[in-house]
């Protein structure tokens, strides 16, 4: 992640082994099931606080998160674990908000206590000593934490979504916020969110369809693929593809959207619009409004199909009934 030694030096041995001891942790977390699971990279967590999964993943405050999930309400880290890997790969906006309103099962009920663990949303700017002074201040949190506090928490955890929307747009369906708040958002019931990070605008959803990207008048431009022996991201064309060992084309990297106006640049010339990070995040550059139009049609989409199970396909139903979603 790119801790400078130079910020290391505000800390002592001991908290320095400590503090390497959790990015490792951070670096290479993965879950145990399925066999061969790819590790996940969240030490962003050094930088701005452990969240629900970064607070699984590290051994001691695993440790305290067993008082809630186990001691207090009833569940187990996979179950818990499960569904925050879930929602940090997907989100909550598909199968977790209803669930979250509720706030009835214990896995629930078990992440919505961490989550409310989290530290405020920041700019990703904490050092190395205001790190480990909050992860000491989460593992208190948790090792305290009684189920007969799970109400208060929750409210606490409300109140602080509430105070990080800045505003709401298409008639008070997409809330725009500074940093992450996708699991309380979902408590209060919203399908999606755009989250504000510096320049750049997050969209969220159950699923943002390239129909979408397309009716704003946006065409593919290039791909941003990691080079992994440099770890440089490079620009390259939309129409390279690379293929697998049967020679099949695979669609690698990030897809890039820009203005129809630059077709046929050189794609070192395009501007980025927007760009492709998962099924159902879209990062736009300095848009917020086609962000929350992104949001908002793809969170009244989401309602249609969960209004009309005929219109769910099969992996959709099954996710449903997994997810809780009623």
């Amino acid at each position: 992640m790119g801790i400078d030694q130079a910020t290391n030096r505000d800390l002592n041995p001991d908290q320095q082994i400590k503090f390497d001891k959790d990015q490792r942790d951070l670096k290479n977390f993965s879950r145990p099931k399925p066999v061969g699971s790819e590790a996940i990279n969240l030490d962003y967590c050094l930088k701005s606080g452990l969240d629900p999964l970064g607070m699984l993943a590290v051994r001691d405050t695993l440790q305290a998160a067993y008082n809630v999930m186990v001691d207090e309400e009833g569940t187990n880290n996979d179950e818990v674990q499960s569904a925050a890997m879930d929602i940090f790969k997907n989100g909550p906006w598909k199968y977790y908000v209803s669930g979250l309103q509720s706030a009835e099962s214990p896995t629930i009920r078990a992440l919505i206590v961490l989550a409310a663990a989290q530290a405020a949303p920041r700019n990703a700017d904490m050092t190395p000593p205001e790190y480990l002074k909050d992860r000491e201040r989460v593992t208190d949190e948790l090792q305290a934490y009684q189920a007969d506090q799970f109400e208060n928490r929750k409210k606490q955890l409300a109140e602080r979504a509430k105070n990080s929307i800045e505003k709401v747009g298409e008639n008070g369906l997409v809330p725009v916020v500074s940093g992450e708040m996708d699991i309380a958002l979902a408590m209060l019931g919203y399908r999606g969110c755009v989250s504000k990070i510096n320049e750049m605008y997050v969209a969220k959803a159950a699923d943002i369809g390239d129909q979408s990207l397309e009716e704003a008048g946006l065409v593919r431009g290039y791909i941003d693929l990691l080079n992994p022996k440099t770890q440089v991201v490079e620009r390259i064309p939309y129409s390279y593809l690379l293929r697998d060992e049967h020679g099949r084309p695979v669609e690698k990297g990030e897809v890039v959207w820009v203005q129809a106006s630059d077709q046929g640049k050189d794609i070192a010339a395009m501007e980025p619009v927007a760009k492709r990070i998962g099924d159902g995040k879209v990062v736009t550059y300095k848009n917020e409004t086609l962000a929350i139009t992104l949001v908002a049609k793809a969170s009244k989409d989401w309602e249609r199909k969960l209004a009309d199970p005929n219109g769910l396909q099969w992996g959709e139903e099954n996710g449903k009934e997994a997810g809780g979603e009623e």
